[in-house]
């Protein structure tokens, strides 16, 4: 009796979901409200103020820096040591204004251009920086594990904000600070300025891609894997819904399939209603879009900032956007903090006033109230200017990672003793015998590299974005980094470093140097 029973109910439940061809039908979904009132309701029409922004952002970064305790003792700077010489991929090395990893360092492309971006840094700031040894995290959301108490690690972004560890720097895609991003900052600050905000098209405009993979969703808590494909899921769904006022579309789509909506893990936090099912189940036919790069962005009057494609952690296209004469916008969704992913200079922002905030129902009328009021506009077109003159220009961002690496030494006395070899401290130990006492040699089996150009001579040729020498290995690459000679000055290339297809470009020391 209660096997029929139970039977006779779910027939009971399971009526509804079949049509007369017996075929398994999803449930409706609520539809969304496009028109929900944008939250601006007032806005001031006065000059930002750039300095308190600038000292908002140095008192964001201090904050972190302040985590490392200044109450250091002489184990806790071995066991800093102990942790750079571990930590093969992440440790950097910057002792009399040279720039220091291991071997295993090089061949991820990320941490590669950090060593770009700190060599010109370094040609600059030297005399600032000194001597320092830190990890670089590269993830795109930041840390996942605490940080090392007692060796400074620099990271470039925070998805789940101020709890994860570290200090925010500059990501790494700005490159040569000097040289190469202070002339794209130049041209792409003339393209923005060319076009008129009345001869742009009135669109909110995104490219990029939609990859989402259900391989990744295994429990429910990995839905927040999934949080930055959904976010542009939903965005290019308001292209299907106005294509005249969105032009937000994808030029690579493969969306997270989903048979039904009971087999779903993620259907509480991230829900699929009916605009987002007919474009996922299309392939995104709607919302395709070709290719543009960044000097077609002025064609538009809004330029949209979404969240990285899969864990919704930063995205290196806003570094761009401010430098274009548009109306920046930043996309609010589910599993995303506000704002998005904190970066170094996410204190200086101010939303109304640098860049507007929207979701999928707001989007529409935070547009059009822009819009309507000129006054509004303008100060968001001049504000967006601001950004890149004041936060992103290639000073700006050389000396803001000078003065973080500098607090962080005055914020670990002994460490820094221990590396200023030029200064023998009788108290301390100098950085040779602490290095033999851990054993360096064993550590440097692969070898000690050296960056000594940001660039590689050739650059018709292929290859990643440094130039690098092996400048010892073993027992001698601790003995180099315990009493290093003047710094390294850009010798012959050797014949290895002269074939064409070299993946890393590799120099040959002059006799002096080691």
């Amino acid at each position: 009796m209660r096997v029929r029973a139970a039977l006779l109910l779910c027939a009971a439940a399971c009526h509804g979901a079949f049509i007369r061809t017996g075929k398994w039908q999803k449930p409706k979904s609520a539809p969304v409200d496009y028109d929900r009132a944008s939250p601006y309701g007032s806005w001031r029409n006065e000059s930002y103020d750039w300095e308190a922004a600038k000292r908002r952002v140095l008192d964001h970064a201090m904050r972190d820096v302040a985590r490392y305790s200044i109450d250091e003792s002489h184990k806790s700077t071995k066991l800093a040591l102990r942790s750079a010489l571990l930590d093969k991929t992440h440790a950097i090395w910057i002792l009399q204004g040279r720039l220091f990893v291991h071997k295993a360092y090089l061949g991820e492309m990320k941490r590669e251009l950090h060593l770009r971006f700190m060599n010109s840094v370094l040609r600059k700031k030297s005399d600032l920086i000194k001597n320092v040894v830190y990890t670089f995290d590269e993830g795109a959301s930041g840390p996942s594990h605490e940080c090392d108490p007692h060796l400074p690690k620099l990271v470039i972004a925070k998805k789940n904000g101020e709890k994860q560890c570290g200090v925010l720097v500059p990501n790494p895609y700005f490159g040569d600070l000097y040289r190469n991003w202070e002339r794209e900052r130049s041209a792409l600050v003339a393209l923005g300025r060319r076009r008129k905000w009345e001869n742009r098209r009135p669109q909110l405009f995104w490219r990029g891609k939609i990859r989402g993979r259900e391989a990744v969703i295994n429990k429910e808590r990995d839905c927040s894997r999934e949080a930055g494909n959904y976010a542009r899921l939903q965005a290019a769904s308001l292209t299907a819904h106005d294509a005249k006022k969105f032009d937000v579309r994808t030029n690579t789509c493969r969306p997270r399939p989903i048979r039904s909506l009971s087999q779903d893990l993620c259907r509480k936090v991230l829900p699929q209603n009916d605009d987002l099912a007919k474009i996922r189940d299309s392939g995104c036919r709607a919302v395709q879009g070709r290719f543009m790069n960044h000097g077609k962005f002025n064609t538009f009057q809004y330029l949209l900032d979404l969240p990285g494609s899969t864990t919704g952690s930063y995205s290196r296209n806003l570094n761009h956007l401010w430098l274009l004469g548009a109306v920046v916008v930043f996309w609010a969704g589910p599993l995303l903090e506000p704002g998005g992913a904190l970066q170094w200079y996410s204190a200086g922002l101010r939303d109304g006033r640098t860049h507007v905030t929207v979701n999928v129902s707001t989007a529409k009328a935070t547009l059009d109230a822009i819009t309507d009021h000129v006054e509004w506009r303008n100060e968001l077109l001049e504000n967006s200017r601001g950004v890149a003159d004041n936060l992103l220009c290639g000073e700006c961002m050389g000396s803001y990672v000078a003065t973080v690496l500098t607090s962080l030494r005055q914020r670990l006395p002994l460490l820094d003793s221990a590396l200023n070899q030029r200064t023998h401290h009788t108290a301390n130990a100098t950085l040779a015998e602490l290095l033999s006492r851990e054993n360096c040699a064993r550590h440097f089996a692969a070898g000690l590299v050296e960056v000594v150009r940001g660039t590689p001579r050739n650059r018709r040729e292929p290859g990643w974005s440094i130039t690098w020498r092996t400048a010892a290995t073993g027992a001698a690459a601790c003995d180099l980094l315990g009493a290093l000679p003047a710094p390294f000055r850009d010798p012959k290339m050797s014949a290895a470093g002269r074939r064409g297809g070299a993946r890393v470009r590799e120099r040959v020391p002059l006799a002096s140097s080691v």
